[in-house]
């Protein structure tokens, strides 16, 4: 199972990775996070999301390769994990594939987007951090230690606040179209 969650998890990251240098090449500058004209407090907030996001990373690795003590939480959690990450990693590929050129890591008013609706953004808003959301719940259930659970509840908590800056953002920066969208779309699912 160990080998499942480390394709997992270069699926995962490959597409992330992947999709920014595709943007890149295009001249868009994908990650925004602690980057441009802010709020403290938005700025803030994006820059524990880069230590956040890069400290799981590692820590998933840690807990993969068992560095931490494991946790017994059930017979079938690594079944059950690897699953819960794969389908986080379909929720990742179908957002980056619906916001087309407009995604971006982070929220920059100097930039100008597309709003996005199509796809899997008919079923929810926010299916990029649905995705995060899922894998790295999955990957913590399928490695479980105390140090990887801890870090997934901080990184949740940090997206939805991230989430929550974005709405504003996109209010401001859509007007109606993004209310109306919002008032049709759940925030999640």
């Amino acid at each position: 199972m160990k080998s499942l969650t480390l394709i997992s998890m270069l699926i995962f990251y490959g597409a992330y990775f992947i999709k920014g240098s595709l943007l890149k090449k295009d001249g868009i500058s994908v990650n925004r996070l602690g980057r441009g004209m802010k709020k403290n407090y938005t700025r803030l907030l994006e820059k524990a999301l880069i230590i956040t996001t890069y400290s799981m990373a590692v820590l998933q690795l840690f807990s993969i390769f068992r560095i931490f003590p494991s946790i017994y939480i059930g017979q079938y959690n690594d079944i059950i994990g690897v699953t819960i990450a794969l389908i986080g990693n379909l929720f990742l590929i179908m957002a980056l594939i619906a916001m087309k050129n407009s995604w971006r890591a982070g929220v920059d008013s100097s930039q100008r987007t597309r709003l996005q609706t199509g796809g899997v953004l008919k079923l929810s808003r926010n299916p990029a951090f649905l995705g995060f959301d899922l894998f790295y719940i999955g990957i913590s259930v399928a490695n479980p230690n105390i140090v990887l659970f801890i870090t997934v509840i901080i990184a949740l908590l940090l997206f939805h606040l991230q989430i929550l800056e974005e709405e504003k953002f996109l209010a401001i920066t859509f007007g109606d179209d993004y209310l109306d969208y919002k008032s049709k779309v759940r925030r999640y699912i």
